[in-house]
């Protein structure tokens, strides 16, 4: 047992064949989003692309959705698989329950997930005019199924309205404090805790690499004006190290993910990572609105190049060969 009385890892708790299992797909059935995958793909495709998907975008989510679901096409065997939740759905399979693949993403992505592995006996998915999240996918499934004849499989805060209309939750890939919530709305069947966290993203983006890119800062100053003040020239420091990592964490998980390199990363959720990044880097332009906003250039420079480089050069030629050189220019020129 888990936290809070939570049974862990698929132990059963009398959940009967008779009652649909409908499962979320993005940071469920898979550690990622395949949406985000979907458009890094389009983007690697036509660098243009990013035009359209403005375009696209101000016709609503589930319309750009369609839109990315046609014009890509994923590779299921490079998506990176919750294995261990989905032992559990091909067990629930076995006694003979009924699974629905019931997702926010595209029904032409939703079913080539399917289709890939053959568990699933229905696909509810958005249909390029209603995105199917939160409270709109909770009244789909009670229209589909009736309120409270239904146990679903989520992993974020917007399941929580689709749970307190289940008879049973089963929470994957979340925090112990999401399972405590939806503990307080329905029985919670089983628990799959997340793999990763903020400090294990971080431990992997800091390495010697950005240690040492970052000290480069210091070389100006020390060369041409060893008595500045030593409290300026720390924070000037604190806010180039925390955009080099930002833009690490950036490049590495917009990595293809046929690249090697980049499996891990894929594996991680596009909101921890991404989110991170943008956290730390709004932190390091404030620091540089403070002390000197001339600094903010710099920065974007760093990231922008990790960015690009991540987006548009790995298939040409490794990437490090052009963005650590201008990388590296840009935290001299902080400095």
């Amino acid at each position: 047992m888990s936290q809070a009385g939570i049974p862990r890892n698929g132990t059963n708790t009398g959940a009967s064949s008779e009652v649909p299992l409908c499962v979320d797909l993005d940071g469920t059935l898979t550690y990622s989003d395949l949406s985000w995958l979907a458009v890094l793909q389009l983007l690697k495709n036509d660098r243009l692309a990013l035009i359209r998907l403005v375009g696209w975008l101000t016709n609503g989510l589930a319309f750009l959705k369609r839109q990315i679901a046609t014009q890509t096409k994923l590779d299921m065997k490079e998506v990176p698989w919750f294995t261990e939740f989905i032992d559990f759905l091909e067990n629930e399979k076995k006694r003979g329950r009924k699974l629905v693949l019931c997702t926010a993403a595209d029904y032409n992505l939703a079913k080539d997930v399917a289709a890939h592995w053959g568990l699933f006996d229905e696909v509810i998915a958005s249909d390029g005019f209603t995105n199917l999240r939160g409270r709109s996918k909770a009244k789909t499934l009670v229209r589909r199924f009736g309120e409270k004849a239904f146990d679903y499989a989520g992993n974020s805060l917007v399941d929580l309205p689709v749970w307190a209309k289940s008879r049973q939750a089963i929470v994957v890939n979340a925090h112990p404090f999401l399972a405590k919530l939806a503990a307080k709305r329905v029985p919670v069947a089983a628990y799959f805790p997340r793999k990763t966290s903020f400090r294990s993203i971080l431990s992997q983006a800091v390495d010697k690499a950005t240690v040492l890119q970052s000290l480069l800062f210091f070389a100006p100053a020390l060369a041409f004006n060893p008595m500045y003040k030593l409290g300026t020239l720390l924070m000037g420091f604190f806010a180039t190290f925390i955009t080099i990592t930002a833009s690490r964490l950036a490049q590495m998980h917009l990595a293809t993910p046929s690249h090697s390199a980049s499996k891990h990363w894929q594996s991680l959720s596009p909101c921890l990572c991404i989110g991170l990044a943008t956290g730390l880097f709004t932190i390091s332009l404030i620091i540089a609105a403070v002390i000197k906003s001339a600094l903010i250039l710099p920065l974007l420079l760093i990231v922008l190049t990790g960015v690009a480089g991540a987006l548009y050069l790995q298939e040409s030629f490794p990437s490090n060969l052009l963005v650590l050189p201008i990388q590296t220019t840009a935290v001299i020129i902080c400095g």
